[in-house]
């Protein structure tokens, strides 16, 4: 008469259990605490029964042995959880942060460079001039709750506690820009449209715009003057034209015009064989975009932008410093989408498994050199990781990234992982759909689309 009170309460027990939802993906970092396996948890994001009693916040994301064991074990949890994962990650995609652009040399390596983050995802070395400067990275790395934000509302430079600002500066009608160049706050103008004593000895074409703050103190202060700009009007670049130009330095970069259509997407392509190109695109709205090299061609500089504002744009044709010139090409092309495909589809347990165990859905495509590919994958339910492999076996691989905040991006889903490039071989091309960690599961979206140049 026992049994079968003791097997319903069995089952019943099970089935609580089953519909009991996974706990959140932690990001627990590494062991190099100094107080690293002791048998408590020393990383202060974490609370109870488990956690030390004194905690510092030097030990975040450094004692993740043992707060993983204990976090296991159920004897400790995150201290700002609450609710489920996807709550979770509803909450830090909503956060009020401001994660700026994508200016920094060193966006999209996967490491946040942004200085006012901290935790395992943030660069072994930041600076200043990073600031708000790595959004696609530090934006994905944060809301996998592998970087904090720092509790302060601007940063101080260090070595002279003065802080800059990223607001443009205009003083009699000169736009100075911003502080976002590494030199900035040295007490030289490091911005090459200026001249004077008090402009650095050396000029470089990325500070242009980029050290508001000592070269507006300088400009008014006499010790520095804008120079005269004596290469007249823009000169008109139409789509599918070549055009043949000879610097004559980089103290006035050649200038262009384009009157862009919002929802375009246009390439530009600058090459140079007797100097390091820089190329910039000025928007109707002002802001500046900028490449030196592509890919790793010191002589070769390319944008690839979707417009969103109709009017005039400007492009800009440089040197990376201000003492080179010679002669060059340019070339803007519109890109028109040739196929644009998207798939529904999950990742479970009667999918193929990598060798560490992450389940894989593989897609293929053919593509033809020259063609522009957008590779964009989302989901809600895991941690996305895209794979690109070429005719030629190379592999191209991403993790995170956000779609929504990418001007390139064709879709308003929000993308976890994201691959552009432009494809130099002919052929199939295999897209492999997977996760971070091994065993993830879920729903997912995505979507290939390839581009050409319409001109």
């Amino acid at each position: 008469m026992k049994v079968l009170p003791f097997i319903t309460g069995a089952i019943l027990s099970l089935l609580i259990v089953s519909c009991v939802s996974p706990p959140p993906a932690v990001e627990f970092g590494d062991d190099s605490s100094d107080w690293a396996h002791n048998g408590e948890c020393d990383d202060p994001r974490f609370s109870g029964p488990g956690s030390a009693e004194v905690l510092v916040q030097q030990d975040a994301y450094h004692d993740a042995s043992d707060c993983r064991d204990l976090y296991q074990k159920g004897r400790i949890q995150l201290a700002a959880s609450a609710g489920n994962a996807s709550s979770a990650r509803a909450r830090r995609r909503n956060e009020d942060i401001d994660f700026g652009d994508d200016a920094s040399d060193w966006a999209h390596d996967g490491e946040c460079d942004d200085p006012r983050f901290s935790g395992p995802g943030v660069a072994s070395k930041t600076v200043w001039a990073d600031r708000f400067h790595d959004a696609s990275d530090c934006r994905a790395l944060y809301q996998r709750g592998a970087i904090e934000l720092e509790d302060y509302a601007s940063a101080t430079r260090a070595g002279d506690g003065r802080t800059g600002t990223l607001a443009r500066i205009i003083i009699d009608g000169i736009d100075f820009g911003d502080d976002s160049s590494s030199y900035a706050l040295n007490d030289q103008c490091d911005d090459p449209r200026f001249s004077g004593e008090g402009s650095a000895e050396v000029l470089a074409e990325p500070d242009r715009f980029r050290d508001a703050s000592d070269c507006s103190a300088l400009y008014q202060s006499g010790q520095v003057q804008l120079m005269e700009d004596t290469h007249g009007a823009a000169r008109l670049l139409q789509s599918g034209q070549i055009q043949r130009g000879q610097l004559a330095d980089s103290f006035y970069p050649d200038r262009y015009s384009y009157q862009g259509n919002a929802g375009a997407t246009i390439v530009i392509n600058l090459q140079a064989s007797d100097f390091d190109t820089y190329l910039t695109l000025v928007t109707p709205s002002g802001e500046r975009l900028s490449n030196d090299d592509y890919g790793d061609d010191s002589g070769h500089s390319q944008l690839r932008r979707t417009l969103d504002e109709t009017g005039e744009y400007q492009v800009e044709v440089a040197g990376y410093s201000t003492e080179e010139s010679g002669a060059y090409t340019l070339k803007l092309s519109r890109a028109t989408i040739v196929s644009d495909k998207s798939y529904d589809g999950a990742l479970d347990s009667s999918d193929a498994t990598s060798d560490k165990g992450e389940y894989v859905d593989t897609y293929t495509f053919t593509g033809k050199s020259g063609q522009f590919v957008t590779l964009e994958l989302g989901s809600d339910d895991f941690d996305t990781f895209l794979v690109l492999r070429a005719p030629d076996g190379a592999v191209e691989s991403n993790d995170d990234t956000a779609c929504s905040y990418d001007t390139n991006c064709q879709s308003d889903y929000y993308q976890n992982s994201l691959i552009e490039r432009e494809l130099t071989l002919s052929g199939t091309y295999t897209v492999r759909v997977t996760s971070y960690s091994a065993g993830e599961t879920g729903a997912y979206h995505l979507r290939i689309a390839l581009s050409e140049a319409s001109d």
